[in-house]
């Protein structure tokens, strides 16, 4: 809980300018919670230290992703429809976690006496899981603007004489904004 408080404390106003950051970072924390959680066990002598590390490690991820939910939920609601999409957004998630829960049961069963298997199986499915969130995010398109972003229009701006908008290039022609694909 601590954590959490201090995590907020110091990065609670870079959450939204850089939710897709915090997005990835908030699932690579979680991931890094429960993999200290399954070592735990194999150092005794320092399990209460690693599983403290882990349940910190996890606070940042309740702050972190709860925060970016937040922004990633304005962001696509379009139509001013931001409880309608946080509700679907929410039965989504329900419904991948039942079936999470019962796949993993499987791969429980199926590797239970196995501890190859169960590393092997919990190793590849994390870096699945971090490689399907980057996929995810890298499709979002915000439209927000933080000072990384700002600094790379205004270095366009000045190296091209053109800017750029969410993906597009756009140009003066004839007093007019012409838009074309960038």
């Amino acid at each position: 809980m601590v954590g959490g408080i201090l995590f907020t404390f110091y990065q609670g106003s870079n959450l939204d300018s850089n939710a897709k950051m915090w997005r990835l970072v908030a699932d690579l924390m979680n991931d890094l919670g429960m993999l200290m959680d399954l070592i735990s066990p194999l150092f005794p002598s320092a399990f209460v230290f690693i599983v403290c590390l882990g349940s910190i490690s996890r606070s940042f991820t309740g702050v972190a992703s709860g925060a970016t939910r937040a922004a990633l939920t304005q962001h696509f609601a379009l139509q001013d429809n931001a409880a309608d999409i946080s509700a679907k957004e929410g039965s989504q998630e329900t419904v991948a976690t039942m079936v999470g829960m019962a796949l993993g049961m499987l791969v429980a069963r199926i590797t239970i006496g196995h501890p190859l298997a169960i590393w092997f199986s919990f190793l590849s499915l994390t870096m699945f899981h971090m490689y399907a969130n980057y996929r995810a995010v890298r499709c979002l398109a915000l439209n927000s603007l933080n000072p990384e972003r700002s600094s790379i229009l205004l270095h366009h701006f000045t190296e091209t004489g053109q800017g750029l908008f969410t993906g597009a290039c756009f140009t003066d022609t004839t007093n007019s904004m012409a838009f074309k694909e960038g």
